[in-house]
């Protein structure tokens, strides 16, 4: 890839925000924010994520392999999730 593809590729790359206050899934309840690339939904970054807990919404550490393999296994219900509101 040539400098100045690389350059067009990066002007088409757009990342937005998101914030998902609520999303249902078999996992349990979330709230949800990060980035995203709306020409490319497998990038995708999660800055916070917290489960609905009994006393509320409680932090998920993102640093425990509990919680990694848990995000891995929201990715694919975030990307159409995402993806659904991005039409």
């Amino acid at each position: 890839m040539s400098f100045s593809d690389f350059n067009a590729f990066i002007k088409e790359s757009i990342l937005e925000s998101f914030n998902i206050t609520r999303i249902d899934t078999e996992f349990g309840i979330f709230r949800i924010s990060g980035l995203w690339d709306t020409l490319n939904v497998n990038a995708l970054t999660i800055i916070s994520i917290e489960i609905m807990g009994t006393d509320g919404w409680v932090l998920l550490n993102q640093t425990y392999d509990a919680v990694t393999k848990l995000i891995i296994d929201l990715i694919p219900i975030l990307q159409l999730y995402l993806f659904s509101k991005d039409k």
